[in-house]
């Protein structure tokens, strides 16, 4: 597992370390926009259908990782002149565990901290395959409750101006999610309810928000995503579209398990 994070940790943070967007003197009604992007990112996926991972007890050890769009930072960073960023990474260390009667959980985890930059992702899932004790049903149907905590930290400077920016969100999320399993192929397609409760603030002396030095935001959005599990023997591949807070994202899985 700690092999796992180095890598992601190194990919994520060469992916973002290498240029940090340009916020300045941003508008209450531009703090949203650039929440709303972030917060695209920010909502957990385990890129899988509704079956369970075993009858008795399953587990599943792995990465997700995609790009969403983030149209509102792009718009503001150019007017900024500074580099454009038109999508956002998501990658995360996966865990899944499930027990007997459908029951599982799972967790997806990545922190980085490398000189002014900190990236700091925690995701638990609970989940119910109902089907699997209402066998009766002719699909799998999942019941799902996330509990995720982002927070991305960066060094802004403006001429000789610097300031110190946390973009930070909690976010629950409640879905439900339809699949069925043909052989080793699991198509599958959810509705999830997402909140998220958002906060972007800095200190320093480069001005990140015209009006404040922080700004909270609670909002809600419904996440519409679908997708295609391929079950490899011991080996899973995973590929998911979504959209959610205005904005597409694209994700895919790799991971092992039994």
């Amino acid at each position: 597992m700690n092999r796992i994070l180095g890598i992601l940790s190194l990919i994520l943070s060469i992916n973002i370390y290498a240029g940090t967007p340009t916020l300045l003197n941003l508008t209450e009604s531009d703090a949203t926009k650039v929440l709303n992007d972030v917060n695209t990112s920010f909502v957990p996926t385990t890129v899988s259908g509704a079956s369970s991972l075993g009858t008795i007890f399953g587990f599943q050890i792995g990465a997700v990782g995609g790009l969403s769009d983030a149209p509102n930072i792009k718009s503001l960073t150019s007017s900024a002149g500074g580099q454009k960023f038109d999508q956002l990474p998501i990658l995360n260390a996966l865990i899944q565990l499930h027990g007997p009667f459908g029951l599982g959980v799972d967790v997806n985890i990545l922190p980085i901290d490398v000189g002014d930059f900190k990236y700091d992702y925690f995701n638990l899932g609970l989940k119910w395959t109902f089907t699997d004790v209402f066998t009766a049903i002719p699909f799998n149907i999942k019941l799902k409750l996330d509990f995720a905590s982002g927070e991305l930290q960066y060094t802004e400077t403006e001429s000789s101006l610097t300031s110190k920016v946390t973009l930070q969100s909690d976010i629950q999320q409640y879905s439900l999610v339809f699949s069925k399993k043909l052989i080793f192929i699991e198509p599958y397609f959810g509705l999830g309810y997402v909140n998220a409760d958002s906060t972007i603030k800095y200190s320093g002396t480069a001005s990140i928000l015209s009006f404040a030095t922080s700004y909270n935001k609670s909002d809600s959005d419904l996440n519409i995503f679908g997708g295609i599990e391929l079950d490899l023997f011991v080996m899973r591949l995973g590929f998911e579209y979504g959209s959610v807070f205005g904005n597409s994202r694209l994700i895919g899985k790799l991971s092992f398990g039994f």
